[in-house]
């Protein structure tokens, strides 16, 4: 049986601190679905407040981790290996909290599977075991089901039908869970299912960052369209995004990004790696196939036909072409009809008001709650171990070097007279082969943030701003990136200093020539007044041993700006 797993860990728009754990955090497992005890997989989501969160969601990682493959053999069933990891870290928890007045009401959910396959029986079986209200689902032939039952007061209500996505999202007790590991409660059962496995099956675990963000049929969407890394990224970025959703009759404009968000994804005996399309996975970034290389000598032998007739004017302009239809290794569709999103988006506004809301700072939500007994009436307080709010997330500021220049474009490139006269004394398919290699030069593909338009989605310059792109070029030493934000009509200019991105906490590579940075706008030469007509580029420039512009630069993007008055 084959493992393929990725993950994602992210703060949200709205933490200072990061509460959630997952394990393992590396890119190979250290044991295989054949080993005696399969391969384990947990994500922790911690409560408590003042750093105690981030601390229960840890031990809890490490201490199941530990326990788990540390057991002797005598234990062989996965089920009771679960059960007695997470009392082991429960009681550790407690341990903790005892020394530490600080920590004595932190806590944490946990939930954890595992995978094993047995080479005799030629079959494959999933354990989840659980405590709270973090979930474990199940996609098989693109359809999702979830395997854990949330222990939290509406769970009853949601396994009933009565309540819709959108009804819990808004409903005040949506938080509020009555099982988890919490520091004053001496005894914690975990649940704990098995399941038969089928080739092809892909399980995520997640926390409620994720799935109280995003809906369920997106989620089944872009699990059914993405590779493992690609997906895990994508419910990510979903959850960070606003979003419009309709609530008794009125629309909502969520800000996204409420909660921490983690996710780890594992594909079973995975098939051919999916490939996204726009009609499955709407308002999503569409990855198009490896565009290949190749050109048949027919082609070649054309291409030499049209430079000898009409001479280097041709050849300029087959240069040209050719550079503007290359995408590299990786496509992403590029935005159109933004035009027409953005009337739509204000006809629908004269028909129907949209309030803009985040429920994490919204006076009636309750903080999330351990309480002690499921059956406790909704209209009757209880006391509850409260996950206590952190404070919003303050802008991280940008190193104080000035932005880098932003030099006018470099000229169209213009192949020397020597290099056209050697080309037409070259034999057909070598004609073609330099040519390809000489003007094949890959641009950056943005990914987000995506157009605005009809989903009415605003970003503030007081705010920080996730950049996402592709590149499949390699990054040397000597190169970097520069993130452009400007007017139409006005200069390009660069919003941060490319020397230094690589200094930049946020930058990160995540894999398959994809990259992001966290930006902070405001102040930034070109983003002066709000306006829902910016665009955004990505250029790839020279940086070593100076400052050196390429020409090598993504299409614009829209993107909708706000700038706050002074003072606000």
């Amino acid at each position: 049986m084959s493992i393929k797993f990725s993950y994602e860990t992210n703060v949200g728009r709205k933490r200072d601190v990061n509460e959630d754990s997952l394990w393992p955090k590396v890119d190979e497992h250290s044991h295989s679905a054949t080993d005696p005890h399969g391969m384990l997989f947990i994500v922790a989501d911690g409560m408590g407040g003042h750093m105690a969160g981030e601390v229960a969601s840890a031990l809890a990682i490490n201490e199941i981790s530990e326990t788990y493959y540390g057991l002797d053999d005598e234990v062989t069933e996965v089920k009771e290996r679960l059960q007695i990891a997470i009392r082991t870290a429960h009681e550790k928890i407690r341990e903790e909290a005892a020394e530490s007045p600080e920590k004595e009401k932190m806590g944490t959910t946990v939930v954890t599977v595992v995978v094993k396959y047995d080479e005799e029986e030629q079959a494959g079986t999933v354990w989840v075991g659980w405590v709270g209200d973090s979930r474990v689902y199940l996609l098989r032939q693109g359809r999702l089901t979830q395997l854990t039952k949330d222990h939290s007061f509406l769970w009853p209500q949601i396994e009933a039908g009565q309540l819709t996505w959108t009804q819990q999202r808004f409903h005040p007790q949506r938080s509020r869970i009555n099982r988890a590991l919490v520091a004053h409660h001496p005894i914690t059962t975990a649940d704990v299912r098995s399941f038969e496995l089928q080739p092809g099956d892909r399980l995520l675990l997640c926390s409620d960052g994720l799935y109280g963000e995003v809906e369920p049929e997106n989620i089944e969407k872009t699990l059914a369209s993405y590779p493992p890394q690609q997906a895990v990224h994508n419910l990510i970025e979903q959850a960070n995004s606003p979003k419009e959703v309709v609530n008794d009759n009125k629309r909502y404009l969520l800000e996204g990004g409420d909660d921490n968000i983690t996710a780890i994804i594992v594909d079973v005996d995975p098939q051919l790696e999916p490939v996204a399309s726009s009609e499955t996975v709407p308002d999503l970034p569409v990855i198009k196939p490896q565009q290949s290389r190749l050109i048949t000598p027919i082609l070649g032998a054309l291409l030499v036909i049209l430079m000898l007739g009409a001479g280097f004017f041709v050849f300029t302009n087959v240069y040209s072409e050719s550079a503007v239809s290359s995408a590299g290794t990786l496509a992403v569709d590029p935005a159109v009809g933004v035009e027409e999103a953005d009337s739509a988006a204000a006809e629908n506004s004269e028909q129907q008001s949209i309030v803009i809301v985040s429920l994490a700072n919204q006076d009636n939500t309750p903080t999330p709650a351990a309480d002690s007994e499921l059956t406790l009436p909704i209209d009757e307080p209880a006391e509850s171990d409260a996950r206590l709010p952190t404070a919003t997330r303050g802008p991280i500021m940008l190193p104080t070097q000035p932005p880098s220049p932003t030099p006018s474009p470099s000229p169209t490139f213009t192949p020397s007279p020597s290099l056209v006269q050697a080309l037409l004394a070259t034999p057909t398919a070598t004609v073609v082969e330099t040519v390809e290699s000489a003007v094949v030069i890959p641009q950056p593909v943005l990914v987000s943030p995506k157009p605005f338009g009809a989903g009415a989605r605003q970003y503030s310059s007081n705010s920080e701003i996730e950049f996402v792109w592709q590149w499949p070029g390699e990054l040397t030493d000597n190169l970097s990136f520069e993130i452009r934000v400007w007017l139409p009509g006005q200069d390009r200019l660069g919003v941060h200093n490319a020397s230094l991105l690589r200094q930049d906490g946020s930058f990160k590579r995540l894999g398959d020539g994809t990259y992001s940075v966290s930006l902070l706008l405001k102040g930034s030469g070109g983003v002066k007044q709000t306006s829902p007509e910016y665009r955004w580029s990505v250029a790839v420039v020279e940086i070593d041993p100076e400052y050196k512009w390429l020409g090598i630069e993504s299409e614009p993007r829209v993107i909708s700006i706000l700038v706050p008055a002074s003072g606000s």
